[in-house]
Order: structure tokens, then C-alpha cells, then sequence
């Protein structure tokens, strides 16, 4: 029995050292591999993991250099923003200063002072047009090489030139969306006839015999006096009533007609400007229809004042208002300041209009750089996941060759003191 005690403790001795080993060798081989990073199931073994682990790194790469693109516009754009918030600042100081100069108590020195102040202020915004920002302008386009205002600091409104509307100008693109905000209509706006209206109607028909007369103060100084315009009374059509108030104003000197707005049962009158200044410029200027005289009543068209209200036209661009601001300022022309205030007032809205757009285009960026930074880290994500099934299989695997050890040892423990016990029995 002894023989045989012995025999059969060393071969169980044996199948548990053999199963010790073989454990501790899978459970050494699968920590080396899970503590230096070796991950058991190689890339090269899944084809398809590669090409989506390459697929997800491009659209990675693609949405960061996006962001990072949008990022640098955002600060283009605020930046866009501030300058065009400086410039409007500029010209709302600009208004006040010819509210104040159109006074009548304001003497010629003083509107000579805020034409040098004028001077001054029109070179800082031609300054703030020419902004730079790496380099480029920002308000030229696709033209960022080259200046937005070109002027001569010694003569300020000398050879201006803007740029914005050349061959390839325009504002930039990034990713199909508008990167960048123009001053054309600041600086390149054509001006267009404006129409003002009567600020009453006309009382169909006009009593017989009643004249009007048309007393026009031109914008530039100068009035024009048409004299008594005799209107007949009865019936007589809106429509004669015109072509007699044309006729006379034409052979006054006044180039231009007055139109009848629709619908004619109003009796509304419209004035186009160039009736008033002989050009299709935004001039401003007031007309008075006065000592009109009739046989039974007093005419309804007797002392109607007529203001010209540029609204329905394209008022001066902002680099021609200020210059001839500055002019009506050195010869004293009050009611050249007066008349210039629409067109100020009109280059206000247009940067209003500019800055509203500049901050819209900021918010559309912003949240478009929002959306590209969430796609990246959605993208890690995904790419991350694939790339780290390796290695949750490494330590499901190391895992389990140590719960085998560990198993193989405790029975290895059992059999031994077994296998012990029968050979010293044995």
C-alpha cells in the first residue's frame, strides 16, 4: 500500500503543479500585457474597427479645425461689432453738435469751430474703417489686403476712395456662412430721388379764382418765387391743377414735376426732389404754398408748409454728408446744416442696420461652434469606445486567469494535505 500511497500522491502532486503553473503563466502573460498597454486583440485583427477608428479621426480632425476656424471669426466679428459701435458713436456726437450749430443764435465762428471738430471727427471714422486685425482689413471683403478708405489726412475729404464693390470684393465666406460685415452702403450709396407729401389734402374742386403761390428755399441758400399761380375754380381735375403748379414752377427756374399720388380721389400732392434742386441728390429743402387768394373763401391750399422728407428716398452716403456738413459749417449756411440732418439721421440707421447684423452673424457662429465642439466630443467618444475593447477584453481575461489560480490553489491545498496525509497513513 505504501508503493502505492506514494505513487498516487506524486502524480496528484504533479496534475496540480502542471495546472498551477499553466494558471500562473496565463494570468502573468495577461497583466504584462493589461500593464503595458499590449492590448490582446490588435487593431490589424479587425479590418473594419480600423477603418472606422481612421473614419472617426478625419471627421475629428475635420470638426476641430472648423471650430477652430469659427473661434478665429467670432473674434473678427466682435471686433467688427465694437468698430461699427465706435463709428455710430462718432456720428451721433455729429448730430448733436449740427442740432446745436443749427440754431440761428449760433454765431459763424462757432459753426466755423464745429467744422474743425468735424474735420477731425471724419478722419477717426475713415480710421476705425480702415481696421486691422492680423493683418487684414476687416471691413474689405475679400479684398482684406487692401484698405477699406483710402484718404489724405491732410485733406481729409480729398481723393476718398472705397473700395467695397471692386471685381472679387464682398464679404467672406467661411463654411457657407457670411464671415465678415461691409460698409458699402456706408461709404458707396448712390443717391436717389427722395418724395415728400403734402401734409393735407386738397379739397376738390377749388373755389374759382383761388392762386397759390410757391416760395422753394433750396437747400443751398438760394429761394425761388413762382409768384401768384392762378388755379381755376369748378371742377376742374387734381390732375390740370398739377401740370398749372408744374408749369409755373418750371418757368420759375424749378427743374422737375410734381406727381399725384395714387389714389387720386385723395388729392394728395408728392413732391420729387429734383423739382426742388434740379438733381437726383438728396437735397434738402422746404417748400411753402402761401398768399393764396380767393374771391368767396380762403383756399385750402393758403399757407400749407411742405418739409422735405427724404424716408422715401437714398439719402447721401456718410462720407458726402460729413463734407458738406463741413462746408455749410465754414459758410454759415444754417439751413444747409438743417437740410443735412436727414442724411445724418439716415447713416445712423444704416450703421444700426450694420451693427444688428454684425451681431447676428456672431451668434450664428457661436452656435455653430457650439454644434462642432459637441460633434467632437461625440466623435472621441465613439473612437474611444472602439479603441478600448482590447483592453476591457485584457482584464476580463486577466481577471479570470487569476479566479483560476486562486481556485487551483485552494484545491491544490486540499489535495497535497490529502495526498500527505494517505502517504504518512500509507
Amino acid at each position: 500500500m505504501s508503493g502505492i500511497g506514494r505513487i498516487g500522491f506524486l502524480q496528484g502532486f504533479n496534475e496540480v503543479r502542471s495546472s498551477l503553473l499553466s494558471s500562473q503563466s496565463s494570468y502573468i502573460r495577461s497583466s504584462l500585457q493589461l500593464n503595458s498597454g499590449e492590448k490582446i486583440l490588435e487593431l490589424g485583427d479587425d479590418p473594419k474597427a480600423v477603418k472606422q477608428i481612421t473614419e472617426l479621426g478625419n471627421r475629428i480632425n475635420e470638426a476641430e479645425e472648423q471650430s477652430g476656424v469659427k473661434g478665429n471669426v467670432e473674434s473678427l466679428i466682435e471686433i467688427s461689432e465694437r468698430t461699427i459701435s465706435d463709428i455710430k458713436n462718432l456720428v451721433d456726437q455729429v448730430k448733436t453738435d449740427a442740432l446745436f450749430a443749427s440754431n440761428t443764435t449760433v454765431n459763424a465762428k462757432d459753426r466755423e469751430a464745429f467744422g474743425e471738430v468735424l474735420d477731425s471727427t471724419a478722419e477717426t471714422i475713415f480710421r476705425l474703417a480702415n481696421s486691422q486685425l492680423n493683418g487684414q482689413y476687416i471691413f474689405s471683403g475679400k479684398q482684406s489686403d487692401k484698405q477699406t478708405i483710402k484718404f489724405d489726412p491732410n485733406n481729409i475729404f480729398n481723393n476718398n476712395q472705397f473700395l467695397e464693390g471692386e471685381l472679387d470684393s464682398g464679404p467672406r465666406q467661411i463654411y457657407g456662412m457670411q464671415s465678415s460685415v461691409g460698409l458699402e452702403t456706408i461709404f458707396n450709396s448712390t443717391p436717389g430721388p427722395a418724395v415728400v407729401s403734402s401734409s393735407a389734402a386738397i379739397t376738390i374742386p377749388i373755389t374759382l379764382g383761388g392762386d397759390i403761390r410757391l416760395v422753394v428755399n433750396d437747400g443751398n441758400g438760394n429761394t425761388i418765387d413762382t409768384g401768384d399761380i392762378n388755379i381755376p375754380g369748378g371742377t376742374t381735375p387734381i390732375a390740370n391743377v398739377i401740370a398749372i403748379i408744374n408749369g409755373a414752377a418750371n418757368t420759375a427756374g424749378l427743374n422737375g414735376t410734381i406727381v399725384q399720388e395714387n389714389p387720386p380721389a385723395s388729392g394728395i400732392l408728392e413732391f420729387n426732389t429734383s423739382l426742388i434742386t434740379g438733381s437726383t441728390d438728396n437735397e434738402a429743402a422746404s417748400i411753402t404754398i402761401s398768399n393764396g387768394t380767393t374771391v368767396n373763401q380762403p383756399s385750402v391750399l393758403d399757407d400749407l408748409n411742405i418739409i422735405a422728407q427724404k424716408q422715401k428716398g437714398t439719402s447721401q452716403n456718410l462720407q458726402n454728408t460729413l463734407e458738406q456738413l463741413q462746408q455749410a459749417y465754414f459758410a454759415n449756411d444754417v439751413e444747409r446744416v438743417r437740410s443735412l440732418m436727414v442724411d445724418v439721421d439716415a447713416n445712423l440707421e444704416r450703421l444700426i442696420g450694420k451693427q444688428t447684423l454684425a451681431g447676428n452673424l456672431l451668434n450664428d457662429f457661436k452656435d455653430s461652434r457650439t454644434a462642432d465642439e459637441d460633434q467632437v466630443t461625440s466623435l472621441k467618444l465613439k473612437r474611444s469606445a472602439l479603441q478600448d475593447m482590447p483592453i476591457a477584453e485584457a482584464i476580463v481575461e486577466a481577471n479570470q486567469s487569476k479566479l483560476v489560480m486562486d481556485t487551483l490553489l485552494r484545491n491544490a491545498t486540499t489535495i497535497v494535505n490529502a495526498s500527505i496525509f494517505n502517504f504518512v497513513n500509507f
